[in-house]
């Protein structure tokens, strides 16, 4: 196993330049389309990872598995509705922020993890940070309506719920096995979306085709996002390596909605993503 700062590092570094050119994906596509393509090229990337997997386990650990899999595939829906009506560096932030406060509620009430006070103090700062990207008197500039907003605790949410989960199933499951199967559920929880609410395989295809050219280098850094986040996870408590890949990725993201996309504020927003690192580092001193 790599050591811990560097399957962090990595981990951050892909899952920033995925997030950025999913936004600029996003632009051009529907969400809903756009995710479908994802899942089916990300399952078929997946497949390499075969020849590391172990999938022996229970019909428990696959029932659990699958549940994720849902899970993942509603987040994946509200980041993509969020990206695509809202600032990546506004939104980014918070993605990484907010979780942390349900990560670590879990991780006590759940898996038995806890932090210090100190940490705690920085959790705290954390959410207050947010709370100003969210609900501050100039963030009504960064998302195009309320329902944004809303939209991104309900991530917050999510995410912290599958966090914990994923860390509770990778107890017992093989981590390339797990990606490989949380990968193909998803593909086929978005099939069965993308056929009851659109036009099901053919506009998965169709988008496919137009957008192959960045959908493509975002399936294979993403694939190489959750490998290198799933083996952190495995590693260290999950209240501890979540705060430590999200720190990088903030920056990424934030430099790039700033230089990249062209997004106003970008001072306020800047001291606000620094207050948020400094924070995160603190969370796991």
């Amino acid at each position: 196993m790599l050591p811990l700062y560097i399957l962090v590092a990595a981990a951050s570094g892909f899952w920033g330049v995925s997030a950025v050119l999913e936004k600029k994906a996003l632009g051009k596509e529907y969400a809903s389309a756009y995710l479908s393509s994802f899942a089916l090229i990300t399952a078929v990337f997946s497949i390499v990872l075969l020849p590391f997997s172990n999938f022996s386990m229970s019909v428990q650990s696959l029932s659990l598995i699958y549940i994720y899999s849902v899970i993942t595939t509603f987040a994946y829906l509200l980041v993509a509705r969020i990206f695509r009506h809202s600032n990546i560096s506004a939104s980014s932030p918070l993605f990484s922020t907010l979780p942390q406060v349900l990560i670590v509620i879990f991780a006590f009430l759940i898996l038995g993890e806890s932090l210090s006070y100190f940490q705690y103090l920085a959790l705290a700062i954390l959410l207050l940070a947010a709370y100003f990207m969210l609900f501050g008197s100039r963030s009504r500039a960064y998302f195009q309506s309320n329902k944004y907003r809303i939209m991104t605790v309900i991530y917050s949410l999510v995410f912290g719920a599958s966090a914990i989960l994923l860390k509770y199933v990778l107890f017992s499951v093989n981590i390339f096995a797990f990606l490989v199967l949380s990968q193909i559920f998803m593909l086929i929880n978005m099939g069965v979306y993308m056929q009851l609410k659109y036009g099901g395989i053919k506009e998965t295809a169709s988008n496919l085709r137009k957008h192959s050219g960045i959908i493509i280098p975002i399936s294979v850094l993403t694939i190489g996002y959750r490998a290198f986040y799933y083996a952190a996870v495995s590693l260290v408590a999950v209240s501890i390596a979540a705060p430590l890949v999200n720190t990088l990725y903030v920056a990424i993201t934030l430099l790039a909605g700033i230089f990249l996309f062209k997004e106003k504020d970008a001072l306020r927003k800047g001291v606000l993503a620094i207050v948020i690192i400094a924070a995160a580092y603190a969370l796991v001193s």
